[in-house]
């Protein structure tokens, strides 16, 4: 569960990056 969590926010931090 732990590490599903991290994916989530990186996978959030990644798009986030993309769209800068």
């Amino acid at each position: 569960m732990q590490a599903q969590s991290l994916a989530y926010d990186f996978d959030l931090r990644y798009t986030e990056t993309d769209l800068r």
